[in-house]
């Protein structure tokens, strides 16, 4: 078992389900919220298909991919192959590849979605990072004696 990943994996899954921006009064959305906001009653691309000029396509497949990879990272963790690594960091890259086409689709107004984000965006983006560190190798968990 990787044990690293798998612990990873399940606290990314469960800041997928916290709320990750902040509509005000008390309001708040999480990742699944978001996620379910892709598709339609019919199935089809729903109203966050097309956000901002971006019509479709990669902000709908990472908020997919986001909760395959960590399906995907906790199972091979899970059976403790050594490719496990490689899901945890394709899975980490998916929170700030989203960072990054929202940056890009927004410009300089960028700065202004971090007073939207909540506990949940922090901790995907954090938890993400350690995934990206853990795939890569450059953190572990301490050696038994």
């Amino acid at each position: 078992m990787r044990a690293l990943e798998v612990l990873l994996a399940i606290l990314l899954g469960l800041a997928f389900v916290l709320p990750w921006l902040d509509l005000g009064f008390g309001q708040a959305i999480s990742g699944l919220e978001m996620l379910r906001a892709t598709l339609d009653a019919s199935g089809r691309m729903g109203s966050v298909a097309s956000f901002g000029d971006m019509e479709g396509g990669w902000v709908v497949y990472l908020f997919w991919a986001l909760p395959i990879g960590i399906a995907l990272t906790l199972v091979t963790g899970a059976i403790g192959v050594w490719w496990a690594r490689g899901f945890a960091l394709l899975t980490g890259l998916v929170p700030w590849l989203l960072l990054a086409l929202i940056a890009l689709d927004l410009g300089s107004d960028f700065d202004e979605v971090f007073r939207f984000f909540a506990v949940g965006a922090w901790a995907t983006l954090g938890l993400g990072l350690l995934l990206i560190l853990t795939g890569a190798g450059l953190l572990r968990l301490p050696a038994r004696r």
